[in-house]
């Protein structure tokens, strides 16, 4: 079974759950899902769990993300992107790039996001959108986001083009109208595209086309830039196969843990201890103990 994560490139034009399941017939699993949501209008990098991978998806959830956005001023639609209906028009200025980058670091830090209405979030057991399709009026909901970084990178005519680096929850369909407003007009996105997810680039993914097992990322490579002493209990509950001698190399039997079994420790991970001694695997069992606790792969308790 293939166990990680698969950091595909998605295109224009298809949702997030096409790509799953495109991956999903691609590798003749059912066992497959996604860490984030990209809008159909919108490309970039989406993070797939796969196998045992799927267990983490709420920890991969939490990762910061950066994205590049384009935002079209004047105009207003009911999904605040260029996929929607326009409702409303208004009369766009000329601003000065120091007007666009005060409005853009006025969001920077903890803000307050209400959450557009069409998004799957679920009121009082219906999806948001459901509402929005049967003509339903109904209180959005609003949550607390973080804006870490936000910079203006291109203002031409009525285009804005803007990378921002947020929390988990931020609708960036959002920020973009509400950029708009404090500007004194309207706003849509037309372009929306996921640069990064905690420490993995858009560079560094794949078309569905192009992905293979061999590009699987194990699942403690895939945690370990954010807690590693977490992520190396939520690769171990789940079984990971791929806790060898990087990983224990890395933490040595200093960090917080409890494998002082020698059987228990044989069964996971003999074979790369075998490796990592290298002809000085010992038959006195006390002996070969004391010696892995020295090298920092066994716990003392």
């Amino acid at each position: 079974m293939m166990d990680g994560i698969l950091l595909i490139n998605k295109p224009v034009g298809i949702t997030s759950r096409d790509v799953v399941n495109m991956v999903s017939k691609k590798f003749n699993t059912k066992k497959i899902g996604h860490t984030g949501t990209l809008d159909p209008f919108a490309d970039g990098l989406l993070v797939l769990t796969i196998g045992k991978g799927t267990k983490c998806s709420q920890f991969l959830e939490e990762k910061v993300k950066t994205y590049v956005a384009t935002l079209s001023l004047g105009k207003s639609t009911d999904t605040l992107d260029k996929d929607g209906v326009i409702i409303e028009e208004k009369e766009v200025k000329q601003y000065s790039i120091e007007d666009i980058t005060s409005v853009l670091e006025s969001f920077k830090g903890e803000i307050t996001q209400t959450v557009p209405l069409y998004s799957a979030i679920r009121v009082n057991g219906k999806k948001l959108y459901e509402y929005a399709r049967n003509g339903i009026q109904v209180e959005l909901p609003s949550r607390q986001i973080t804006i870490f970084d936000i910079k203006l990178l291109h203002y031409e005519g009525n285009i804005i083009r803007f990378e921002v680096t947020c929390s988990k929850g931020t609708y960036i369909r959002v920020l973009g109208n509400d950029i708009a407003h404090k500007l004194g007009t309207l706003g849509h996105l037309i372009s929306l595209t996921r640069k990064k997810v905690g420490s993995f680039l858009l560079e560094n993914s794949k078309k569905v086309e192009d992905i293979t097992s061999e590009d699987i990322i194990n699942i403690y490579d895939a945690l370990k830039d954010g807690d590693v002493a977490k992520a190396k209990q939520i690769a171990e509950e789940i079984g990971d196969k791929n806790l060898t001698k990087d990983w224990w190399d890395e933490n040595k039997f200093s960090k917080t843990g409890n494998l002082n079994d020698l059987d228990s420790f044989r069964a996971k991970n003999l074979k790369d201890a075998k490796k990592h001694l290298r002809g000085k695997y010992l038959d006195d069992e006390s002996v070969e103990r004391e010696y892995l606790v020295t090298e920092g792969w066994l716990w003392t308790g």
